[in-house]
């Protein structure tokens, strides 16, 4: 068996690992697009036709551990190749959500259409049912992230077995039945190999952030101010929960027909839950300028408004801002602070220019990553017999400086091809 990290041992995202049997069965874990550098989009060596025909050259399947695009970023050039991609329901349900709103917008239309016709034929990944793509098997387990519907991959392949983290965190809602989901499915098969990401290795542990407490900060800042706009993910389902459970329905909780879809599409996903994700959407309110009712409202008692960076929702606010008193009126900004940080690489200056219109800023967010506690504790309840190799990070490396025994820090494991 060979295992081979085509990038993401010394970046995050553009993840891309590659597992090949004895007998040639290969696939790939993730095919993700470099991350966008600011404002300008990033280039990758796979937007080149040839180097994806390299790639994907004798190829069986991608199989894609959540819907991010640095995940998932070429979804349409596998799909033309005729090769065999599988994702969750919800997270499928979720990119054909955004392809179809993202088809109206001319300068994205191609690219949406040949997304949507990608969707069309992905097949189902099932949590702990194991898909067998030639002589490896695939069992996914569901884990917390930002993106909801993201997967754990326990591999089976020529007598080893795999443990791909993709991107997981212990502090999300979902984050607290990690370990117990490990010790139930995983660590009784006794894993081999750990390919896990290292997202915040060089961030320290009083960053990370419960998602609980997020909620607790978003119940303070939107009883604060009367009226409050929150700049944040539309798919990230914790986020979205955080502020609904924190929002006080004494005034509406509005947003576009785009995020209240978005909202019954969790809805329907979770109806069976007994406490999670149970958005009730009769209490979440489409904004339209000619709703004056809802303006009134709004008027009246405030509101709190979930709003994204587009022409779109500049339209909304600048109708809406009159009627806001600069004393009552805040943004809440819930997305990676270095997008609106000026010497960051990840420097957004529209984003930045977006959000400095309000008069008072509130910062309230936590990582969608395992802090570097987490994944100490992940390694040692593996306790992998061969090897630990480190993705989805800018130093993986670091991993030789966690608090480990001697033993893991010896499996660790940074070339790009290992063979087993």
């Amino acid at each position: 068996m060979k295992i081979t990290i085509h990038r993401g041992q010394n970046q995050i995202g553009g993840c891309i690992t590659e597992i090949e049997s004895g007998s040639g069965t290969r696939i790939l874990i993730d095919l993700g697009h470099n991350l966008p550098e600011g404002d300008t989009p990033s280039e990758d060596k796979y937007d080149i036709p040839e180097n994806m025909d390299e790639l994907l050259k004798g190829c069986s399947s991608v199989l894609y551990t959540h819907y991010h695009g640095d995940h998932l970023g070429f979804a349409a050039e596998v799909h033309k190749r005729g090769i065999p991609q599988y994702m969750g329901r919800l997270a499928i349900d979720i990119m054909q959500h955004l392809n179809s709103r993202m088809r109206h917008a001319e300068a994205l239309r191609d690219q949406a259409e040949a997304n949507l016709e990608a969707l069309k034929d992905f097949r189902e990944l099932v949590r702990t049912h194991k898909t067998v793509i030639g002589d490896i098997g695939i069992t996914p387990y569901n884990v917390s992230h930002s993106a909801p519907d993201s997967y754990m991959f326990l591999i089976e392949c020529d007598g080893k077995k795999i443990l791909h983290t993709g991107d997981f965190r212990d502090h999300g809602y979902l984050g607290k039945g990690l370990s117990g989901m490990l010790n139930k499915y995983i660590i009784p098969k006794g894993i081999d190999i750990l390919i896990t990401e290292g997202t915040n290795v060089g961030q320290p542990a009083k960053s990370i952030v419960p998602e609980n407490e997020i909620q607790q900060e978003f119940h303070r800042h939107i009883r604060k101010y009367k009226n409050v706009f929150i700049l944040c993910s539309s798919a990230d389902m914790d986020r979205l929960w955080s502020i609904y459970q924190a929002h006080t329905f004494s005034k509406p909780l509005v947003c576009d027909s785009y995020q209240k879809e978005m909202f019954e599409l969790f809805a329907q996903a979770y109806k069976d839950s007994e406490y999670l994700y149970r958005f009730d959407c009769n209490r979440i309110y489409d904004y339209k300028a000619n709703n004056t009712k809802l303006i009134e409202w709004m008027k009246d008692r405030g509101f709190t408004m979930l709003i994204r960076k587009s022409d779109k929702f500049q339209k909304i606010i600048d109708q809406v801002m009159p009627f806001c008193k600069n004393d009552e009126t805040c943004i809440i900004y819930s997305m990676f602070k270095g997008y609106i940080t000026p010497d960051h690489k990840a420097y957004n200056d529209s984003l930045f220019e977006f959000v400095k219109q309000f008069s008072n800023f509130e910062y309230c967010h936590t990582s969608g990553h395992a802090s570097k506690e987490a994944l100490e504790s992940l390694l040692c309840m593996i306790n992998p017999n061969d090897a630990i190799i480190p993705i989805h990070t800018e130093s993986g490396i670091a991993f030789a400086d966690f608090n480990l025994p001697e033993h893991l820090k010896e499996r660790i494991c940074v070339e790009n091809v290992i063979s087993f």
